[in-house]
């Protein structure tokens, strides 16, 4: 076999070997996905409400928390981040929604891990 030809079916074997394998680790779901609130919010399985501050209740304050949260594989809160909210609702909203429970979110039928944003209203009695 000429030295050219030879090389050029190595070439041509190692080629389809990274088409056949390669796409199935390429293809894997990635680590982390961005899944929105309302969807997120569809898979809650456990979500204990937070304790409205008495402090708040006296002040008058109401207003929503907005968290940035990693959900785990398994469906629970693994960071939260606080993006706003006031000084005297978010560290017990903060609090109630570490405790909360998702059902795993599944791409190709395995769990991955998502980043959603979570909002907690916190509404004085009319």
């Amino acid at each position: 076999m000429l030295p050219a030809k030879k090389k050029w079916l190595q070439l041509f074997g190692v080629l389809m070997i990274a088409i056949i394998i390669l796409p199935q680790y390429v293809m894997a779901a990635p680590a982390v996905v961005r899944v929105s609130e309302e969807k997120m919010a569809a898979n809650l399985i456990y979500q204990p409400k937070p304790i409205y501050p008495n402090i708040a209740k006296i002040n008058h304050v109401q207003g929503k928390v907005i968290m940035l949260a990693l959900i785990s594989t398994t469906g629970e809160v693994e960071e939260l981040r606080l993006i706003s909210g006031h000084q005297l609702l978010a560290p017990l909203a903060m609090e109630a929604v570490k405790k909360w429970k998702y059902k795993p979110y599944l791409i190709e039928e395995k769990p991955v891990k998502v980043n959603t944003t979570v909002t907690v209203a916190f509404t004085l009695p009319q």
